[in-house]
């Protein structure tokens, strides 16, 4: 079961403050950002940005970053759809037992809606209650967070955003654009980015090919790996969780990305250019695109405080893996099997003790019933 998208931000925050190391599903972060406790611990956190991981995409953006493009002009996007649209209600339906799907308890923080069985798929959800994005804000914001990377901009996001016939353009401040495109793609798979310099270009996607402007520039590629594996970006998060580093997909890289595909997407709603102050967390002068920066959270979902929010832990080092339940996790961590913890919503649902695949004999969990 995946997670209802506003349903993420607060949990992650609580879990942090309870002391946990957070693996979590992208599409986490709202425009007011909520890193300040990853960043206050130094605990471990990874967002589900795998690409970050990937030969090809890494290859790509080191020849953005280090230069071998000449100086960066223009990032490319693939956003997956530029819609967006306050969405409505699924029509009513009654609600089932609560030993077999607690709505309340599934809903989280996010606005409160009637049940309908549909809006348990998480991709229905995505697109129910609240402003939304017809791929900006989901499957886009994969592309939107290499881009950040290739610019190092990580820790910023762009400042202009303007809606340009079926594109979204946006300027960060010093100047580099970035161009949000379903068209105009080489075929190289889905999730494609592209950087342009001033003396060449490169473009890939999850074919795991490379295209450039020249030859030369592909000289010390890595071999082609397709898709988008998990394994690499798992990799990356034990290793960090052994050495106490960063993480490739950390907190602030994770926020600045979905600030920018939120940006985007209120310029995309309101049909209009919008100005943003990152520093600030605010548009310049303009409240009406400032009042949809974030929704309001329902009673008792706060950070604050995590004493009556549910969740299983392992013994310490703590460790939550949250939306990543297609992957296979078998790495081990100090020669122990590396228990799968799930957050409230998924335990929402029928058969969360299976979906669990916890192992760890003589682990106490809490909040279980």
């Amino acid at each position: 079961m995946r997670h209802p998208n506003s349903s993420r931000k607060t949990p992650s925050v609580q879990s942090h403050e309870e002391g946990n190391w957070l693996l979590l599903e992208i599409r986490s972060s709202f425009l007011r950002p909520g890193t300040g406790p990853f960043r206050r611990t130094g605990r471990v956190f990874q967002a589900g940005t795998q690409r970050r991981s990937l030969p090809n995409f890494v290859f790509a953006i080191d020849l953005a970053r280090r230069g071998k493009l000449g100086k960066l002009q223009t990032l490319y996007a693939h956003p997956a759809g530029l819609k967006t649209v306050s969405s409505g209600w699924a029509e009513a339906q009654p609600e089932p037992d609560k030993e077999k799907v607690d709505w309340n308890l599934y809903l989280g923080p996010a606005a409160w809606r009637p049940f309908n069985k549909a809006l348990l798929d998480g991709f229905n959800f995505e697109k129910g209650g609240g402003l939304v994005g017809g791929g900006c804000l989901e499957w886009g914001s994969h592309c939107v967070d290499l881009c950040q990377w290739a610019n190092d901009a990580d820790d910023t996001a762009p400042v202009e955003y303007e809606p340009k016939g079926k594109e979204l353009h946006a300027r960060y401040a010093n100047g580099v654009k970035l161009i949000l495109r379903d068209d105009g793609w080489l075929k190289l798979g889905s999730c494609p980015v592209r950087f342009e310099g001033e003396s060449g270009w490169v473009e890939t996607g999850d074919d795991g090919d490379i295209v450039a402007s020249s030859e030369a520039l592909l000289v010390g590629k890595k071999a082609k790996v397709s898709g988008y594996p998990a394994n690499f970006h798992i990799r990356d998060f034990l290793d960090c969780v052994k050495s106490r580093g960063t993480t490739r997909a950390n907190a602030d890289a994770a926020c600045h990305a979905h600030i920018a595909c939120h940006a985007s997407n209120i310029a995309l709603f309101l049909d209009r250019k919008v100005n943003y102050d990152p520093k600030k967390n605010e548009f310049i002068g303009d409240e009406q695109a400032n009042r949809l920066r974030s929704e309001a959270l329902r009673e008792p979902w706060r950070s604050t405080s995590v004493a009556s929010w549910p969740s299983w832990t392992c013994r310490r080092p703590k460790t939550i893996i949250a939306g990543f339940s297609r992957c296979s996790l078998s790495s081990r961590l100090d020669n122990r099997p590396l228990p799968v913890v799930v957050s409230p919503v998924a335990r929402a649902g029928p058969g969360w003790r299976a979906r669990t695949g916890w192992s760890w004999p003589g682990t106490r969990s809490r909040g279980s019933p």
